[in-house]
């Protein structure tokens, strides 16, 4: 008759360190996990950004004005993925402030809210870019504008981050270029510094809470006026 070695299998006290060792790898690997998931996600944001700065740079350079020569930019969406928004009568658009309109674009649709503000000068249907344009917005490191970035911008966009501080400092400058009551983008004056905080979109390295000016996430990606132009004169828009 065949009998059990009473020596094979796991005993309960060392199945209890095994199921304890597992957990406490189990445990690493989860903020290990989080944090690549997050740098994964950044990066995919990125990338979108990038290709809505160079979707708008070639509607741009398609979209002449009535004479041939010239360029406009689009109007922000009224909605997430939507089409281009309304204009005045005079070609202006009834909002500077909103989303990209990535209908018109053609791009793909994003579960990323890409933020979209543009110059209205530079969106004008009628009056259009023209060469040696400026934009009125500002890229600076924080909402005092000690630290420039980016000077006379005509286009960004951005992404708000999931941790971001809505009242932090920082955060909340990119926020302030629109009147929450009628949702129409605040003036920007065409001097300075010192700028008027609606011109004014800060861009920096994320930041976690505790920090100067709050916790920080937003993604952001401007347009340079000199890279605009330059593709505008390559394709004959300009002069």
């Amino acid at each position: 008759m065949r009998t059990l070695n009473p020596m094979s299998g796991f005993t309960l006290l060392e199945l209890a360190i095994v199921l304890t060792i597992l957990a406490l790898f189990s445990a690493g690997g989860l903020p290990l996990a989080a944090k690549l998931h997050q740098i994964q996600s950044r990066q995919q944001i990125e990338q979108t950004l990038n290709q809505g700065i160079e979707a708008l740079i070639g509607f741009a350079a398609n979209h002449p004005l009535d004479s041939g020569r010239g360029a406009w930019l689009p109007c922000p969406a009224i909605y997430v993925n939507g089409a281009e928004g309304g204009r005045n009568p005079d070609g202006s658009c009834v909002r500077e402030e909103g989303y990209l309109p990535s209908r018109d674009l053609g791009l793909n649709p994003t579960n990323a809210i890409v933020h979209y503000r543009v110059d209205a000068r530079f969106a004008n249907r009628s009056s259009g870019i023209q060469l040696g344009g400026q934009g009125r917005l500002q890229i600076c490191a924080d909402p005092a504008c000690a630290i420039r970035l980016g000077d006379n911008v005509g286009a960004l966009l951005w992404v708000k981050g999931e941790t971001s501080d809505p009242s932090g400092r920082d955060s909340r400058a990119n926020d302030d270029g629109m009147d929450t009551a009628t949702g129409q983008a605040l003036p920007c004056n065409s001097g300075g510094p010192p700028f008027a905080p609606a011109c004014v979109f800060v861009a920096h390295e994320a930041r976690s809470d505790g920090a100067v000016g709050g916790a920080f996430q937003d993604q952001v990606r401007w347009m340079s006026s000199s890279l605009l132009m330059y593709q505008l004169i390559q394709t004959s828009r300009l002069p």
